[in-house]
């Protein structure tokens, strides 16, 4: 510490540029760490004490002098940046006080209150005291910051409100809460929403400012950086239940995700009807005209939607709007579209489906004649049947009938409540894979030890792991085994590992499971619903997304009563009356104030009172 001190001075006499980079982050540090102005003479002191000692006999009077001199110019623009950095808010900050913090603001202009909030100057340096405390830990100043910048305050002549303030200040606000406090997005969401207190023919007035949670396009054209993303992306699913999320989502999904979604799933179910047709009801090497259209109309609809697919990809890459993800530990950049392991099957199906359906047209109009000339020659009855035979035609069909009405249970995202269930059931999937695994290795070391033992069945080790594999799922009929002593206790053992051990604990641990998912399973449904429609919202033309901002209108002002409009930069809606026992309802939350309206005074201090409810000036 006092060496980098000394070489500080050193590199004021040379470099003087050097020395005042250096002393910005510098003061910022230790304004952190709570240093005052008058801390810097006694420190001089200790640097001159110690240089002497260092110095011994060439220490002189001129050198003194000399130190002293520089020491006396280091120390005033140090002193001057610590007492300039160094403010009420500042000191609040540093000591997590938040009645202090409170006492700063409150001796604020009410039109600079905002800015007092929002940013500190420290040498030169803009920061901002809101992440300034996230990053330091004091999360309860944080707290107070967004709901003091929220609140909606009114005089006789304006209303003050900060959210217009704090997104320009702070435009990377949603990912910074979600990746550094997540708690915090609650308390931003409950600024972002106005109740009334009356009622209305059984309905109350509610305001939704959400203008910069759903994302100016012109603003920023890709819709996976927009709020509602990142919240997909790096939230949590509780998030997505509070009624301005709801609310954002509702709006997206009734403007355009539902038409787009449900558009593009009516595609897909009549390529899945075809290819049912085509490839199922019909046999495929079968060239009758009712199987034979349904399988060229098939995969004529499959490479076009292979097109389709392939131009949104590029288009994503060109864009830059990819997601690294890690494949044997190798970082590799998907497109956003491939990163939905529902797309990238439905890619995948795709091809699979334009190869099975053109290589069955070839080989029908190949071998139409040869049909012709060989079918009066058929087996008869009384022949022996040829052995069957799975070619690759076979398999691919196989993959792709499996991942096509697969692909129907992302359709089920139409109904929050199947969301849900399926959102559950995906989850428990993946505890019952790990029970496979498990119980995988558990028949293969039990198949190996009888296959040493060369029990009758067991011979051979894949007949042995089939045989074992039959027996746990109950697939073969029941049979006596003809084993030896040591064959017969492994048999028992195995099923007494896997029928009472392994699977009583797979039932245990899939209702724990459930019981936890339950209570996030409404929250995942929705947070899939809100990635639906931020996929959906990537691929629309930048015009039509123009378009609905602006049929959106959020710069109209919206009404606290009739007459009586407010801030600009939300959405209106009548809701039930029933929403007032909902525990996001705050009735009125306007923050009415009497006496002057001059801007340049500070706002009335307004303390709550516990013991009746009542609010003081």
């Amino acid at each position: 510490m006092w060496m980098q001190a000394v070489e500080l001075l050193v590199v004021f006499t040379k470099i003087p540029e050097n020395f005042f980079e250096a002393l910005q982050s510098l003061t910022i540090r230790h304004v952190k760490y709570g240093v005052k102005g008058e801390y810097v003479k006694p420190f001089g002191k200790a640097i001159l004490a110690g240089l002497e000692e260092l110095s011994g006999d060439k220490w002189t009077a001129k050198s003194l002098k000399a130190w002293k001199n520089l020491w006396s110019r280091v120390s005033t623009c140090v002193g001057r940046s610590l007492n300039v950095g160094t403010n009420l808010i500042t000191v609040a900050i540093v000591n997590g006080d938040v009645e202090r913090f409170r006492e700063a603001i409150e001796c604020a202009p009410r039109k600079d209150r905002m800015s007092w909030v929002t940013r500190v100057e420290v040498y030169g340096s803009i920061m901002s005291p809101l992440y300034w405390a996230i990053r330091d830990g004091k999360f309860s100043i944080a707290q107070f910051m967004i709901q003091d910048l929220l609140a909606l305050r009114a005089d006789r002549d304006a209303y003050y409100y900060g959210r217009e303030h704090l997104w320009r200040t702070h435009p990377d606000i949603i990912p910074t809460f979600c990746s550094d406090c997540p708690a915090l997005v609650e308390d931003l969401l409950d600024g972002l929403l106005w109740h009334s207190q009356h009622v209305h023919d059984g309905k109350v007035r509610a305001n939704y400012y959400i203008k910069e949670l759903y994302g100016d396009p012109r603003e920023g054209s890709d819709a996976w950086k927009t709020p509602l993303a990142v919240m997909c992306l790096k939230g949590q699913p509780q998030m997505f239940l509070h009624p301005v999320s709801v609310k954002l989502l509702e709006l997206k999904w009734d403007t355009f995700g539902k038409k787009t979604f449900l558009s593009v799933q009516l595609i897909f179910i009549l390529i899945i009807g075809l290819f049912t047709d085509g490839f199922l009801m019909n046999n495929s090497s079968d060239c009758e005209l009712s199987g034979y259209y349904s399988r060229i109309l098939c995969g004529v609809l499959s490479a076009i939607v292979c097109l389709l697919m392939t131009f949104f990809i590029v288009k994503q890459c060109m864009a830059g709007q990819t997601v690294t993800l890690r494949i044997l530990r190798f970082p590799v950049n998907f497109p956003r579209l491939l990163s939905n392991p529902w797309n990238l099957a439905r890619y995948i199906s795709m091809f699979c489906l334009f190869f099975a359906a053109f290589t069955t047209a070839g080989q029908c109009m190949t071998s139409d004649r040869r049909s012709e000339v060989e079918h009066p020659s058929s087996p008869v009855s009384g022949t022996v049947a040829q052995h069957h035979q799975i070619d690759v035609l076979m398999v691919v069909t196989a993959v792709t009938a499996i991942s096509m009405w697969g692909q129907l249970i992302q359709a089920l995202v139409i109904s929050t409540r199947l969301a849900a269930l399926t959102y559950t059931i995906g989850q428990l999937f993946s505890d019952v894979t790990r029970f496979m695994i498990l119980m995988g290795i558990i028949l293969v070391s039990f198949a190996a030890a009888l296959t040493a033992l060369q029990e009758p069945g067991f011979e051979e080790f894949d007949v042995s792991t089939m045989n074992l594999l039959k027996h746990f799922l109950n697939l073969a009929p029941p049979t006596h085994y003809d084993f030896e002593a040591l064959g017969m206790f492994l048999m028992v053992m195995f099923a007494i590992i896997i029928h009472v051990g392994l699977l009583s604990i797979l039932i245990a641990q899939l209702a724990l499971a459930y019981e936890h998912l339950s209570e996030d399973k409404a929250g995942y449904a929705k947070m899939n619903r809100a990635f639906v429609c931020v996929e959906v919202e990537s691929c629309l033309p930048m015009s039509l997304r123009k378009k609905i901002w602006d049929k959106i209108d959020f710069d109209n002002p919206l009404e606290f009563d009739h007459g009586d409009e407010g801030p600009t930069g939300g959405i209106q809606v009548m809701e039930l009356a029933m929403v007032r026992a909902h525990p996001k309802y705050k009735p009125d939350r306007i923050i009415q104030c009497t006496g002057t309206a001059d801007p340049h005074d500070p706002w009335p201090i307004i303390r709550e009172v516990e013991d009746d409810g009542d609010k003081k000036e």
